[in-house]
């Protein structure tokens, strides 16, 4: 396999990473947005620390997101590898229809720290129903045993680590408001265990009453057993998805993940889930094309065809394949089945500090800050615009439909909202409230 070990040490990290940030996520007493903002300003997290990435992510500080990540070194270690000289790119959109049409279970994963990749899933959102698709799983969301869409009792929003991002809230508004059914998968706190019935080993939950057992043989034991936290972890994920997909006899399913879950490895999330569908899924990766700050960071053939602003994009040889054959970049071996396809991201384009991804295909619109806000006295301070009806639930954590840190004043800043709708915007600076009024977008 492809450098199992350095990947695994990496994706280790970013587990242990989001495990602390969805415990914080749920620290009681303050609003984790101004938490945030007065705690970077502190230098609470140590430099080259998963933590301060996302936490940049956060609150809109997607440059130093990246860069914070680029400090560690190589990242994921991967880039495409192809012998074929004549290439060309073109847009991603078709092929990942394509796939969904054609395929049971596809597996669509993302960066974390990069929230455009985010942007996909919420594309495509529209057209899943039309492909066949009326189940979505996702990875952040917080496990609940009967959370189908008529099942679900608290907010999607409300439940996971990623749930107060910015795209992710409204990937998460866009499901509430469809037909899909909303399933989680993550891992819970030792619910599941194993049982001997009948001399025969089998996976079992120790809180969800509607689990029926799942038959385990040595290769689900050995992952689900084992004392390393990625593997259980893999293991866990994967027979969860398992059960609701017998429970609900599900047909076609489309699964968001982070990173290595969805790359064939030999004990990852897709190869156990493959193990117990008996079935090939159809995995598609986004987090090898992306962007960077530091541009010797990207993979070659990012920095040869991505451009700014525009779609998704593959990049396909003379037949018209798309590559997605993976290798270490220290080597020159090559897997074709590490993923199915392998899709860029554009280069951001940024208006008055904004990336344009924000608007999300036009959904959103631009407007200046300062016409909601007088900042000639105020400079560095953080921004976060509320719909009133999130401010009536009665939780810590109030989560922004925009949010961004502001260096200097208004004059260089856009807001991205969706237009005729009302608003609290909320200023803080150093964690302490300076502007809170209403305001209404046109």
């Amino acid at each position: 396999m492809i450098q199992r070990l350095e990947i695994q040490r990496f994706y280790i990290k970013i587990s242990l990473m989001q495990f602390f940030l969805f415990i914080s996520m749920y620290l009681p007493a303050q609003n984790y947005h101004r938490f945030i903002e007065y705690q970077y300003k502190k230098q609470t997290y140590p430099e080259m620390s998963g933590e301060l990435a996302q936490n940049y992510v956060l609150i809109g500080m997607y440059r130093q997101a990246l860069m914070e990540e680029e400090k560690r070194g190589e990242l994921l270690g991967l880039k495409i590898i192809t012998k074929d000289q004549k290439l060309k790119a073109k847009n991603a959109y078709p092929s990942v229809y394509d796939a969904i049409r054609k395929n049971r279970i596809v597996i669509l994963n993302e960066a974390h720290s990069i929230p455009l990749n985010r942007v996909t899933f919420y594309t495509i959102i529209d057209s899943l129903q039309s492909l066949g698709v009326k189940s979505v799983f996702i990875e952040t969301l917080a496990y609940t045993s009967n959370d189908t869409a008529s099942g679900i009792e608290e907010s999607l929003e409300d439940r996971g680590a990623y749930g107060g991002e910015n795209i992710f809230r409204q990937i998460l508004y866009k499901l509430k408001q469809s037909d899909l059914n909303v399933y989680s998968y993550e891992v819970g706190f030792n619910d599941l265990d194993t049982m001997t019935i009948q001399g025969k080993k089998y996976i079992i939950s120790k809180k969800d009453t509607k689990w029926v057992p799942i038959k385990a043989d040595n290769y689900i034991l050995t992952q689900f057993l084992s004392k390393d936290d990625f593997y259980q972890r893999e293991a866990e994920q994967a027979l969860k998805i398992f059960q609701k997909l017998q429970r609900y006899d599900i047909d076609k399913a489309l699964i968001y993940c982070g990173y290595a879950h969805a790359w064939r490895q030999g004990a990852n999330m897709i190869d156990i889930l493959e193990h117990l569908l008996k079935q090939k899924t159809f995995t598609i990766d986004q987090t090898i094309l992306n962007e960077r700050v530091n541009k010797n960071m990207e993979d070659p053939l990012y920095a040869r065809f991505a451009t700014e602003g525009a779609n998704a994009f593959i990049i396909v040889n003379e037949q018209d394949q798309p590559l997605h054959a993976v290798g270490h970049i220290n080597k020159t071996t090559s897997s074709d089945k590490f993923v199915d396809l392998v899709i860029g991201s554009p280069r951001s384009t940024y208006i008055n500090s904004r990336p344009t991804w924000l608007e999300l295909n036009g959904d959103r619109k631009r407007y200046k800050l300062s016409t909601f806000m007088d900042g000639s006295k105020y400079t560095d301070f953080l921004v976060c615009f509320y719909t009133p009806e999130e401010l009536q639930k009665k939780k810590e954590e109030y989560i922004p439909d925009d949010v961004f840190q502001v260096f200097g004043n208004v004059r260089d800043y856009d807001a991205i909202l969706k237009p005729n709708r009302h608003y609290q915007l909320i200023v803080t600076k150093d964690g302490k409230e300076i502007i809170n009024k209403p305001v209404i977008t046109k």
